[in-house]
């Protein structure tokens, strides 16, 4: 069983992604997380060594390696936007869920976050426009968008698990009902 997680930076990606996974027995691969222990550094050191362009690249590879495993996969903000990339979510077979949010609401989570090289460069504007520019491929390798702003994680984790089980995955079924 697997489902992918998809959207912008701060949109709730990974703490949806690690509770899904509890609620559903399941692992939960963070595609970051795959990139960093794969490459032996922090993505801002990949950042800072590399520049962008080979940490899309890396984040390709980790996608093609992790892409079939049974688990809940969350990916960066920016995987989706590689047209190589969208077309492994598409032709994936398991569901995409677009994780959404506002700008307001990015800006709050994400603070002084130095784990996010991109959002340290950007003000909000620049933030909104950037999120706006990727809109039209989440949009296109997704199943299903969320808006996570109003609600409990829980609640978001609840819709994912009722629209799975409509994915025609009889053996999804929730650990903690």
């Amino acid at each position: 069983m697997r489902i992918v997680l998809v959207g912008f930076m701060a949109c709730g990606k990974t703490t949806i992604g690690e509770l899904l996974a509890k609620r559903l027995g399941q692992r939960q691969i963070d595609l970051d997380e795959a990139i960093v222990e794969h490459e032996g550094m922090t993505i801002p050191e990949i950042f800072a060594k590399f520049g962008e362009a080979h940490f899309r690249d890396c984040e390709h590879q980790a996608l093609v390696r992790n892409i079939g495993q049974d688990a809940v996969l969350t990916t960066g903000g920016g995987t989706p936007v590689r047209d190589d990339n969208a077309n492994v979510l598409i032709n994936s077979g398991a569901p995409v869920i677009l994780l959404d949010a506002r700008i307001d609401t990015i800006v709050s989570r994400i603070g002084d976050d130095p784990n996010r090289p991109i959002a340290s460069q950007l003000d909000p504007e620049g933030m909104a426009k950037l999120k706006e520019s990727r809109r039209g491929q989440y949009e296109k390798v997704a199943s299903l968008r969320i808006a996570t702003d109003d609600l409990e994680p829980e609640e978001i984790c609840e819709q994912i698990i009722a629209f799975a089980q409509e994915w025609n995955q009889p053996c999804l079924k929730a650990v903690s009902e």
